[in-house]
């Protein structure tokens, strides 16, 4: 008989079971800042999961149930951490549909039905061979973009200001399943230490296992990242979670005392 059972009931089963004995212990089950024993057994495991340098560097915050709220929550940890306004996204990008992720958004058919969106986001290109803005495509044009960008930080007659963070998904979703190459997300990153400028990593939509690594950004061998993904929680909820580098976040606060210091 058990033979004949769908895999999938005998999952929910175990689900329903873990759920029971959980509302039966009469312990919170949804809490904000308060440790539980399942709270804190679920980060255990999802920070085993993690890349090394995550799992014994980095701290985790839990969001909002969208992963809007992930991205969300990443624009205000690094404005707050660097004290700028500015952010730069990329042509095609898609990081959900709040306010703040709208205005980072590439599509304008559906920015175009909402006013007041998330002001002093400047695009970039993305490396894709057929929204080449410079004609060019394949690694030419990824180069070409690096070049842009670098250009662009380096001119002081550019009239956009260094921006908080820059924010960019490894394989873009509803731009059309594009995948960064790798050569091109390092040269972000050592832009990105160049100017003082945090880089966040949306994988919510990539998912996980997607690239043939557990993370799309591992085959780029880049760290200090703010970094946010989906993760399912069983059957009942789901939760995103916006993961940084506790180094990257306290060196660059260092930096800002420390040119404050000299300036005043």
């Amino acid at each position: 008989m058990l033979a004949q059972v769908p895999w999938r009931w005998v999952i929910t089963i175990q689900r329903s079971t873990k759920l029971k004995e959980q509302l039966d212990s009469g312990l919170p089950y949804q809490t904000l800042d308060i440790t539980t024993e399942a709270k804190d057994r679920f980060i255990k495991r999802v920070k085993a999961f993690l890349p090394e340098q995550f799992a014994t560097e980095s701290v985790i915050q839990f969001c909002g149930p969208s992963g809007a709220d992930a991205v969300e929550a990443a624009i205000k940890l690094a404005k707050q951490t660097t004290g700028r306004n500015t952010m730069f996204a990329f042509r095609g990008a898609y990081h959900g549909m709040t306010n703040g992720t709208m205005g980072m958004m590439g599509n304008l058919g559906t920015k175009a039905r909402r006013t007041g969106l998330m002001s002093d986001v400047h695009f970039m290109p993305f490396p894709y061979s057929l929204r080449c803005p410079f004609g060019l495509g394949g690694d030419a044009g990824a180069k070409q973009s690096i070049r842009y960008i670098e250009r662009l930080l380096n001119d002081d007659e550019a009239g956009i200001m260094k921006p908080a963070a820059i924010i960019v998904e490894p394989v873009q979703g509803e731009g059309g399943v594009i995948p960064a190459p790798a050569f091109w997300l390092k040269e972000l990153r050592r832009i990105c230490d160049e100017h003082e400028i945090l880089l966040i990593l949306d994988e919510i939509q990539c998912g996980v296992g997607k690239t043939g690594y557990r993370f799309a950004f591992e085959e780029a061998g880049i760290s200090q990242i703010f970094f946010v993904f989906l993760k399912r929680l069983a059957v009942v909820c789901q939760c995103r979670s916006l993961y940084s580098t506790k180094r990257s976040i306290h060196g660059m606060l260092a930096n800002i005392r420390a040119h404050s210091a000299v300036t005043n």
